[in-house]
């Protein structure tokens, strides 16, 4: 069932975002693999079209997947909102599994490394938003929010669940939530299809 419904996802992906998608960075030319990069990065900038509720043309410029990503597959900072969206996708093609543990610790250690202004390890596309960003974080009244994209199923192991609330923790320490955090699954993509 899973499956199939992946396939479903994957062909929605396909018609609204494959003309909006670069993926001209892809380090293979073999089409399976140009075909998983597209759908992780749609799926990213889907999960922020539908939980940030804005185009799918502001969605997919904030895909900011690649080499140095440090595991932060979209960003995008709602100035409307006052929320910094931090994204990370993975795309799972037999729709069950979540991420690696050690992909969450990655994506949380470059959350980190967003928050403290060090932007020396990112890629061209994490550093072009760089204004936005410390724009969003000199703003006390702006809030993180963080997504885990998977098309998989919805719990998280207690190795991802433990990665994420220690950087919660930590960030939000002595005030009123400054993070927050949801996951974005099939379970989600299938709610929005019956609505």
């Amino acid at each position: 069932m899973s499956e199939l419904q992946v396939r479903h996802v994957a062909t929605m992906l396909k018609q609204r975002y494959s003309d909006k998608i670069d993926i001209s960075d892809c380090l293979t030319t073999k089409e399976e693999d140009l075909n998983n990069l597209l759908l992780t990065r749609a799926y990213a900038a889907y999960s922020l079209q539908v939980l940030a509720d804005v185009s799918e043309e502001i969605a997919a410029t904030s895909i900011t997947d690649g080499v140095n990503d440090n595991g932060i597959d979209a960003i995008l900072f709602d100035k409307t909102t006052k929320i910094l969206w931090l994204v990370q996708s993975k795309w799972k093609k037999k729709g069950v599994g979540e991420p690696e543990s050690g992909d969450t610790l990655k994506f949380c250690s470059g959350i980190k490394k967003i928050i403290e202004d060090d932007f020396d390890t990112f890629n061209d596309k994490i550093k072009s938003k760089q204004n936005d960003i410390e724009d969003a974080l000199n703003d006390y009244t702006v809030k993180i929010h963080i997504v885990l994209a998977y098309t998989g199923g919805d719990d998280l192991s207690s190795h991802n669940k433990d990665a994420i609330n220690s950087l919660m923790q930590e960030i939000n320490e002595d005030s009123d939530e400054l993070i927050t955090f949801e996951t974005f699954t099939l379970s989600a993509v299938a709610y929005l299809s019956s609505l």
